[in-house]
């Protein structure tokens, strides 16, 4: 029977199902977004390997060493995994990233922005704060923004006081005094040439 017919007096009528196009190949999880990333990754990773004249071997070389077959060849180790990154379907741990980097002679900033900007965000989260067992009246902090120079200079005095509080040499119950000075003054130089 068609979807949206009905028939007698206890019929259900159904909505028609709508069907989504299949995601790629190894893309289960994936946005869009880190589909577009993961190929940039891939294409930059191809573009260095090439440059330096290197097979997908001869980096995977460079990177991980030698082994040694059954029949006594010697061969790259994980030679596969630089394959499956220049086809897109994953990219390195931080670790293994550093190394593709090192080995290519590229910043990691270089070979994947996309990627060292997340595993920093990921490590370096811009606020954190931790509840510290043994200690309920206390949290581990953690900031990492960029901030005007003003406000840098009262959470540090505000650590200041933390400290003095710790020490027992400030009273808990009185409001900290915040010096504000004003940012430091930079000025700026020109190079001129000796010979000029």
């Amino acid at each position: 029977m068609p979807e949206g017919t009905a028939t007698g007096s206890n019929a259900t009528v159904r909505a028609p199902t709508r069907r989504l196009p299949p995601a790629p190949a190894g893309a289960a999880g994936r946005t869009r977004v880190m589909q577009m990333e993961l190929e940039a990754f891939a294409s930059r990773l191809q573009h260095f390997r090439i440059e330096k004249g290197w097979s997908q071997s001869d980096l995977a070389r460079e990177v991980w060493g030698e082994t040694e077959t059954k029949a006594g060849r010697k061969v790259a180790k994980n030679r596969d995994r630089i394959s499956t990154y220049e086809m897109g379907k994953s990219w390195p741990d931080p670790h293994n990233l550093m190394k593709i980097a090192s080995a290519l002679g590229v910043p990691p900033e270089e070979l994947a922005p996309d990627i060292t900007a997340a595993t920093v965000d990921r490590q370096n989260p811009e606020f954190a704060m931790t509840v510290v067992a043994g200690h309920s009246d206390k949290v581990h902090l953690k900031v990492n923004k960029l901030v005007p120079w003003n406000i840098a200079t009262m959470v540090s005095q505000l650590l200041d006081y933390a400290n003095l509080l710790n020490q027992g040499l400030a009273d808990p119950h009185e409001q900290p005094q915040l010096n504000l000075p004003s940012p430091p003054r930079i000025t700026h130089t020109t190079c001129v040439p000796a010979d000029s």
